[in-house]
């Protein structure tokens, strides 16, 4: 009676590290089984810099980092110059370009974000092009014709500014502080 009483004890206790252990393997598969997003960055040592371990670092690819985590994607940023990065977008070997200038010509082969990213403080596009204004704003894009990523991303970005909102206005630079966390 007491051999099967300690079975019985041991089977019971063991249920539980079982779930656990099945849980716990669920979740290291779901977080290796997140898409990728390939994001090509086209000015390394300017705006963006890279440590020793091969991260980078900058507005752009940490906005793009928080982007794809909001997208459930694993972000794999892909440097080179402008032309490198446009030509593995058309060939679909990157899934977008981070910060770059709207133009009435690159919006035939590219999809914009709806939000901007951010603001370049210069007469200059980030690619030497002149620009009539001094401050560009800048997107991040898609190939023209991936409409369900520029979806996805729209949606990550919506939800990125709404938890960290950017303000816009003149008048915020009397207000209070914010904390950073």
């Amino acid at each position: 009676m007491k051999k099967r009483s300690f079975r019985f004890f041991a089977s019971f206790i063991s249920i539980p590290f079982l779930v656990c252990g099945l849980s716990l393997q669920f979740t290291v598969s779901s977080v290796q089984a997140r898409p990728l997003l390939r994001v090509g960055i086209h000015h390394v040592g300017t705006d963006i810099t890279q440590d020793a371990a091969g991260n980078f670092y900058g507005m752009e690819t940490d906005f793009m980092q928080a982007l794809g985590s909001y997208a459930g994607r694993e972000v794999v940023f892909v440097p080179g110059t402008w032309e490198e990065c446009r030509f593995r977008l058309e060939r679909g070997e990157i899934d977008v370009i981070s910060g770059i200038v709207k133009t009435p010509q690159r919006e035939q082969t590219m999809r914009f974000s709806r939000l901007m990213m951010g603001r370049a403080n210069d007469s200059r596009d980030v690619h030497g092009t002149l620009l009539p204004h001094r401050v560009n704003q800048l997107y991040f894009a898609v190939r023209r014709d991936d409409e369900a990523l520029m979806q996805e991303l729209d949606l990550a970005a919506d939800q990125l500014i709404g938890n960290r909102p950017i303000s816009t206005s003149s008048t915020t630079a009397s207000a209070a502080p914010q904390s950073s966390g």
